[in-house]
């Protein structure tokens, strides 16, 4: 027989949510720019989504994705509710054959146990088909039995639908308002997005409002997944990070740039790195006549031969240097100005501005998009080249890996001669490409030899693409 939930037999939501660990009041707390996943931003569901992950019900799809566009399973649905819900029974059976192995049975046999599921007339429970909306509202019924009985019918388009009764008491208690036209179409799937603010309406939960992220870019370094005539590197490669939007961006940027490579970027084939030690600290920057002066621990002084020192710098310089109000970087070091930085003698004068440090570039440079940024359809490739006759290849793989457009690049922009170095040319174009979903694909960058036509100085990393449009 199945068995009402005793601990909330004679309790109200109240009590319910007093059970569940305290969600930060909206706008608190320690969240990143633009919040706990990249998918969100702008979504009507976000505040819900932080509020649910605050209580500890979700963990999204991937580590900094929630997917909140597709529709939750039966399966999902039971673990949400057995997360939501401490205190249910555990299981003392296993209460159906379909749902052997999956990810979910556990849970699915605690709500079973505890009433707020009873499967379909065949005795399945079919775990991987979506939640309708229609179910989602009797299973938030089932479970949270302190809600007040509806006094009226909310809504014209579920009648004689068998979850009429527990739409009409889920509207009731604010957890639905339905659709803008009145209507709450019972028989459609449930989002993760929706699934977030059913939850959070049903469990009291505080919307939490992560600060509005702005893009900016930090440099770091890549290596080379081919042969490079500038030589193996690492060479510098732009990538993409999010701050709090904010009047002052260079400050916060330089903040990520010290924080240095995520887990993931470093663990990357090939690996990102930075030559900045971690121990280094922002001190302060300050921003006048086309120079930012930048005031730095003295950490960043330490350890390395001239490479790093060179390199650490280049990472600064490009970093500050994508503001449009900044020409020059100088250097100071716990409040004292420097020239000369570490023991290897690195004149700072000759290493301030991008093209001083054009040697710290592979063959083909992309600085826009960044690593893991956004590509728009068409995306803008933006950099320097100094391949043979300042021509290159770009293409754009989608997310299984397939060539989803390729084109041959002749830069034709700006050029700069580096001192016993090659001639630079700028280059901005509009490559566009075909996706049907928003999706983290590649943009692969290469010259060919001259010699022998072989791919050479390969660049390759994430991107996201979007549908043109």
């Amino acid at each position: 027989m199945l068995k009402l939930r005793r601990f909330v037999t004679a309790a109200t939501v109240l009590v319910l949510i007093g059970a569940l660990p305290a969600a930060p009041a909206a706008g608190q707390g320690d969240l990143p720019p633009g919040g706990t996943f990249i998918d969100d931003d702008g979504s009507v569901h976000e505040p819900a989504i932080e509020a649910i992950v605050a209580a500890g019900l979700t963990v999204g799809c991937t580590d900094d994705r929630y997917c909140p566009q597709e529709p939750v399973t039966r399966g999902q649905m039971a673990s949400f509710l057995a997360r939501a819900l401490p205190g249910l029974d555990p299981a003392t059976r296993d209460w159906f054959g379909d749902d052997d192995a999956n990810v979910h049975e556990a849970n699915i046999n605690v709500i079973a146990e505890n009433g707020i599921t009873i499967g379909f007339s065949d005795g399945t429970f079919r775990p991987q088909i979506p939640v309708t909306r229609g179910q989602m509202a009797t299973f938030l019924a089932r479970a949270l039995p302190g809600l007040d009985p509806a006094t009226r019918d909310w809504f014209g388009d579920d009648d004689v639908n068998v979850h009429e009764a527990n739409i009409n008491v889920i509207a009731e208690n604010g957890i639905t308002i339905g659709f803008s036209d009145g209507t709450f179409r019972p028989q459609i799937p449930v989002t993760r997005g929706q699934m977030a603010t059913f939850l959070a309406r049903a469990l009291g939960l505080d919307p939490v409002i992560p600060p509005v992220p702005m893009p900016t870019t930090v440099y770091f370094f890549l290596g080379s997944l081919g042969d490079d005539p500038l030589g193996q590197g690492g060479f510098l490669v732009p990538v993409h990070r999010r701050i709090a939007a904010t009047t002052m961006p260079a400050t916060f940027t330089m903040r990520a740039l010290l924080e240095g490579p995520t887990s993931d970027e470093a663990a990357s084939i090939p690996p990102i790195s930075t030559e900045v030690p971690p121990s280094t600290e922002l001190l302060g920057i300050a921003i006048a006549d086309g120079v930012a002066t930048v005031d730095l621990s003295g950490a960043f002084a330490s350890g390395g031969g001239s490479a790093s020192m060179l390199g650490r710098v280049a990472q600064v310089v490009f970093t500050l240097t994508q503001y449009s109000t900044v020409d020059e970087v100088a250097f100071e070091l716990d409040g004292d100005p420097i020239d000369v930085l570490g023991g290897e003698g690195i004149i700072l004068e000759d290493y301030n501005s991008r093209e001083e440090l054009f040697d710290q570039l592979p063959l083909v440079f992309v600085d826009r998009p960044s690593y893991g940024g956004e590509a728009a359809n068409p995306v803008r490739v933006v950099g320097w080249t100094a391949a043979f006759e300042a021509t290159f290849e770009v293409a754009v793989v989608d997310a299984d890996g397939l060539i989803v457009t390729e084109q041959t690049v002749t830069a034709g922009g700006e050029q700069i001669s580096i001192p016993d170095g090659p001639l630079w040319t700028s280059f901005d174009v509009d490559v566009p490409y075909a996706v049907d979903t928003p999706q983290t694909g590649a943009l692969i960058a290469w010259a060919v030899s001259a010699k022998d036509g072989t791919q050479i100085a390969v660049r390759e990393y994430p991107v996201q693409l979007e549908p043109a449009g």
